[in-house]
């Protein structure tokens, strides 16, 4: 899985990053934010995974808070690819309306 470095700045900074980055690296962390959120959505769906890590509520909590800063960073790229929208191609107006949608 590729990192991304929005996830390692400030959230007050990261509205800065996202819109020095172009339309292409936008759509790609999107794409391994849309793993990283399915991965732990799988854990917290798993019972197994649940119960064998009760004891670890810490563990739980801190993969709780990473979900919520994905899910702050994936706000503010979804209204900066909104911002573009006029000007970006056709493709990348496709993919910006799926992100959009996943979003929503």
């Amino acid at each position: 899985m590729r990192k991304s470095k929005v996830l390692s700045v400030r959230i007050s900074e990261v509205t800065r990053l996202i819109k020095k980055m172009k339309n292409k690296d936008l759509f790609t962390t999107y794409e391994s934010f849309d793993n990283m959120i399915t991965q732990i959505m799988t854990m917290f769906e798993n019972n197994g995974f649940c119960r064998k890590y009760r004891a670890h509520q810490n563990f739980i909590y801190v993969i709780f808070l990473d979900l919520v800063k994905i899910y702050n960073v994936f706000y503010i790229m979804t209204m900066e690819t909104l911002d573009r929208y006029k000007r970006m191609s056709a493709a990348e107006m496709n993919k910006a309306l799926i992100l959009y949608k996943n979003f929503c």
